[in-house]
């Protein structure tokens, strides 16, 4: 538990040979935890108890962070929006405290930018593949057939990198 040091306003020290002494000899600071400090402030679980899920915090409460807009989509995918309230512990317009809580959550039932790019990449590799498939049916075509098995290894490791970022940001919250 935390404990925080808070003196009383009428124990001033007096300086006395270059030290410091208090007036009273038996003050001692008094010792709150923050908890006692801090009653309606909502207490955060550990990371491993809220793994995936969201808190909003409300604007209204005493300990003011700065607030920011989320965009999440139904795959997991999500990103932050515009900045919504400022911290007091920044006093400079439009500059923030580093520390981003969540504002308001907008859901959005359409895939996400990575998940859309995905899938098209994911439809050209099965046009390519059908038209291998044709071309050897055809014959005669064995240099066309090369450049897109090449052209289908590149689209794969694109569509892998993608999905490598995506599962990242969904890990990160």
């Amino acid at each position: 538990m935390q404990c925080t040091d808070i003196y009383q306003a009428s124990d001033t020290p007096t300086r006395n040979a270059g030290h410091t002494q208090p007036t009273d000899t038996t003050r001692n600071p008094v010792r709150h935890s923050t908890r006692q400090l801090e009653t309606n402030v909502p207490s955060v679980p550990s990371r491993s108890q809220h793994h995936r899920q969201h808190f909003f915090f409300s604007p209204q409460s005493p300990t003011k962070m700065c607030y920011f807009e989320q965009t999440r989509w139904n795959c997991g995918y999500w990103k932050w929006g515009n900045f919504r309230q400022q911290c007091h512990k920044e006093y400079r317009t439009g500059e923030t405290c580093g520390l981003k809580l969540v504002f308001q959550t907008a859901l959005m039932p359409a895939p996400c930018k990575i998940c859309d790019q995905r899938f098209k990449k994911e439809r050209r590799i099965y046009k390519m593949s059908s038209d291998i498939e044709r071309w050897q049916r055809e014959g005669n075509r064995r240099a066309t057939i090369e450049k897109t098995y090449a052209d289908i290894a590149d689209i794969q490791a694109q569509i892998d990198e993608l999905w490598r970022q995506h599962e990242q940001r969904i890990k990160s919250l």
